[in-house]
């Protein structure tokens, strides 16, 4: 049977997610914390940058993502606030926001992140042979909350939920396409 690659763009989406919401792993909170200290950076800072990007499934463009460091206290990892929006060749986008914040001492973190993609794709090398190809679109919405409790001797605990509701469609084809014969409708609900 032929699958689609559904999981794409929740890949894509988790990359620019980390991205946006770029912060040291918890258990490197000490580090980033100390760093803070050393270099005075107990002000709030906005940070941007854009990122090239060239892959052949979603072709050439650019990502710009802005972050916001908050002021935070000694000891304490900074609170971070950020968003990406990104556009490529094939009128491929997105827009994302994301926000990591730790309080209660450190204790308990939340991250979360959302956001509205829409990805233009080609599928090549299904049916007869590898000139064949199937032009798609994956267009959605997603929700990333978590929350972490963090406990003595380096453990943590969380929760998080994914939630993700996309639309997957195709461009025309021949009638009589053998492609987009074999494609049921209903499995390509990505709720």
């Amino acid at each position: 049977m032929y699958r689609l690659p559904g999981t794409l763009l929740l890949h894509v989406v988790v990359g620019l997610y980390l991205l946006a919401t770029a912060t040291a792993a918890f258990g490197e909170e000490t580090a980033v914390a100390q760093d803070s200290a050393e270099t005075g950076a107990d002000e709030g800072a906005f940070v941007w940058a854009p990122v090239p990007l060239l892959q052949p499934a979603l072709g050439g463009g650019a990502v710009l993502v802005g972050m916001y460091f908050y002021p935070h206290e000694a000891g304490m990892p900074a609170n971070i606030t950020g968003a990406a929006a990104g556009y490529t060749s094939t009128d491929s986008y997105i827009v994302a926001a994301g926000h990591d914040h730790h309080f209660d001492g450190n204790r308990w973190r939340f991250q979360g992140a959302a956001g509205y993609a829409k990805f233009n794709l080609n599928f090549s090398g299904v049916g007869g042979g590898a000139s064949q190809s199937l032009s798609y679109s994956i267009e959605g919405t997603f929700v990333e909350p978590e929350l972490w409790r963090k406990f003595s001797h380096g453990w943590s605990v969380g929760l998080g939920a994914q939630f993700l509701d996309a639309e997957v469609s195709f461009d025309d084809g021949e009638p009589g396409d053998p492609i987009l014969d074999q494609i049921i409708d209903e499995a390509l609900d990505l709720k």
